[in-house]
C-alpha cells in the first residue's frame, strides 16, 4: 500500500502546508518536463495544489487555502499516457499506487478533470520543491 510519508522522498515538504498528503482534487498541471537523462528518464511536473474549505465565500463559491506550487518529479519512468495538455489542465486527483509485480515501483495516475492526462510508472518519487502560488 501507497503511504506518503514512505514511499516519497521529501513529502514532509507538502504535508507541512496540508497536514496529510493532498488529494490534488481540482489542482491545476502548470508544466510538465520530461528528461532522458543519462540513464533513466524522469518526468517533472509543477502542479498548483490548494485545499478546499467548506466556507462559503460572498459569490457562493468554497473558499480556497493554502495554495502552493508543489513540484514533484519522478525518476526511472515509462511512460504509459501523456497527453490533453493545454490552458488549464485541472486534473481529478494524483493515484500513486505501488506496482502489482512486487518490483518496488509505482503506478502513477493524474486523470483529467479537464486537459492534461498522465499515466505512468516510476522507481521513485520526489516532493522537489514547494513554493507559494502567486497566481
Amino acid at each position: 500500500m501507497f503511504d506518503p510519508q514512505e514511499d516519497v522522498v521529501n513529502s514532509a515538504a507538502l504535508m507541512s502546508a496540508f497536514g496529510p498528503w493532498p488529494s490534488f482534487h481540482d489542482a491545476e498541471v502548470a508544466s510538465i518536463v520530461l528528461r532522458r537523462g543519462p540513464q533513466k528518464p524522469s518526468l517533472e511536473c509543477v502542479i498548483h495544489v490548494f485545499e478546499m474549505t467548506s466556507d462559503v465565500d460572498e459569490r457562493g463559491n468554497f473558499v480556497l487555502r493554502n495554495h502552493v506550487l508543489v513540484t514533484l518529479r519522478f525518476d526511472d519512468i515509462v511512460l504509459n499516457r501523456l497527453g490533453g495538455f493545454n490552458h488549464q489542465n485541472a486534473i481529478d486527483g494524483l493515484s500513486i499506487r505501488r506496482s502489482e509485480h512486487g518490483d518496488g515501483r509505482f503506478s502513477v495516475e493524474i486523470p483529467p478533470n479537464y486537459g492534461c492526462d498522465v499515466s505512468l510508472t516510476c522507481g521513485s518519487i520526489e516532493v522537489a520543491g514547494v513554493e507559494p502560488w502567486l497566481g
